[in-house]
């Protein structure tokens, strides 16, 4: 497991869904400027965030920490993380 993936475990449902439906909507867009949102829900966006490259997790996670603030919380025991 990468750094990048134990920040996307640590994400909310609702985070994990706004990137990668943000991220699919701007791919359908470059192919299609007209295309509408493309909403990807929980659990598609984490299938989705398995088959990003490792350098595409890398800018996804350096955008959403800079511009978010979507930073790793520290551990709590007894505290779940999905993925």
């Amino acid at each position: 497991m990468t750094k990048f993936d134990e920040w996307w475990a640590n994400l909310t449902v609702a985070q994990k869904e706004r990137i990668a439906t943000k991220a699919a909507t701007k791919a359908a867009q470059k192919e299609n400027p007209d295309a509408k949102v493309v909403p990807v829900l929980y659990p598609a966006c984490s299938a989705w965030w398995v088959k990003q490259d490792l350098e595409t997790q890398e800018r996804i996670y350096k955008h959403c920490t800079d511009a978010h603030g979507y930073l790793l919380s520290e551990w709590q025991e007894g505290r779940s993380m999905s993925y």
